[in-house]
């Protein structure tokens, strides 16, 4: 009569405040349910030395002995977001328990769904390989928006700069710059990880995600500038992408660099509308940007600025057919390699990189 218990909810982020109060009370609630023979999966972010807390309280609370009465496993979650279900299915699953038995528990579980799994020797393991690959990401990915920045001020192609750098050098592996990071994992995980670090021996987080961060900060200090530039007064900007990321397709708008660019624009009384092909192929605007939503495509004609946000695959293919020949000026600002240079100027729209401008 034992059962399985999956807990997805982990430790949370808010206004850079970290938080377990939703974790907590799911483990108040659980801990009166526990009984014998029950295993208990934790698959949220855990700071560092958290599961090991988790496992007291549901002793006290259920007056029950883990590894003894019932077991606790922590297998962090790592699935991508948008193909989560493909990737449950090949990705190895980082498996620890609070006792071997809790452990052995687990990978049963595991493998009755035909899942492969790695042992992690203690909680800390685990969740430090959680916490820890994240970090790398937002790291990595930083380092190239610092390269962008950098390339910015010399007016490079950012893109065509890394190619060159990673071709047949095999001990470069760059990755290409974006418009800044987003979701609800990369930028709330070097903070945890920094914040479960009690003796400060992780210290880059803070670095990459103040890089990652600015990241919006230079797009809307070029907007700015072309406007000045080319005597626009009356601005007016389409921001095209508003979930977090286009590929995988996913409606997540957590973190999304498009709210932060939002935010600079009204901040800066600049004129904008939104447009995300995810959202409107699901009707998920949501209630609070419906009044900055932009519904019909032919309309995208009317705006000087488009501003490509996310990388969704269909971005070229909706944006290019519903565009018209402009004789004023009017750009696109590819935030994401997505378009050819030359398909934007034969509509005559001025093309801009994250690192260049093509005029």
């Amino acid at each position: 009569k034992s059962q399985i218990y999956i807990i997805c909810i982990g430790a949370e982020l808010t206004n850079n405040k970290i938080s377990s109060k939703n974790l907590e009370d799911v483990i108040n609630n659980l801990s009166s349910k526990i009984q014998f023979g029950d295993l208990v999966i934790l698959r949220g972010t855990m700071l560092v030395g958290q599961s090991k807390e988790i496992v007291k309280k549901f002793e006290k609370k259920s007056n029950l002995k883990v590894g003894k009465d019932f077991f606790i496993s922590y297998c962090p979650e790592r699935l991508v977001e948008g193909n989560a279900l493909e990737e449950l299915k090949k990705l190895p699953q980082i498996v620890s328990g609070m006792t071997n038995q809790c452990m052995e528990k687990s990978i049963n579980f595991w493998n009755s769904l035909s899942i492969n799994t790695i042992k992690s020797e203690r909680f800390e393991e685990a969740e430090i390989i959680k916490l820890g690959s994240n970090s790398y990401r937002d790291l990595i990915f930083s380092f190239s928006n610092d390269l962008c920045k950098i390339s910015s001020k010399y007016n490079l192609e950012i893109n065509d700069l890394i190619d060159k750098a990673n071709i047949g050098y095999e001990r470069n592996d760059f990755k290409k710059p974006s418009p800044g990071v987003g979701g609800s994992c990369l930028v709330k995980d070097p903070i945890m990880f920094m914040h479960g670090d009690k003796n400060k021996t992780y210290r880059l987080g803070k670095i990459s995600r103040k890089i990652n961060e600015d990241s919006v900060e230079e797009i809307y200090l070029r907007i700015k500038n072309v406007r000045n530039q080319f005597k626009l007064k009356n601005l007016k900007i389409l921001i095209f992408g508003i979930t977090y990321k286009g590929d995988p397709e996913t409606s997540d708008i957590r973190s999304s660099t498009s709210i932060d660019l939002m935010k600079k624009l009204d901040k800066g009384s600049i004129n904008y509308n939104l447009y995300d092909i995810t959202l409107k192929k699901f009707n998920m605007y949501p209630n609070h940007l419906k009044n900055k939503v932009l519904t019909k495509e032919r309309n995208f004609k009317n705006y000087d600025f488009i501003i490509l946000m996310n990388n969704h695959s269909k971005t070229e293919e909706v944006l290019f057919k519903n565009l018209k020949k402009t004789s004023s000026p009017k750009f696109i600002y590819d935030c994401w390699n997505i378009l050819q240079k030359e398909t934007v100027e034969y509509f005559n729209y001025k093309y801009i990189s994250l690192s260049k401008n093509y005029f």
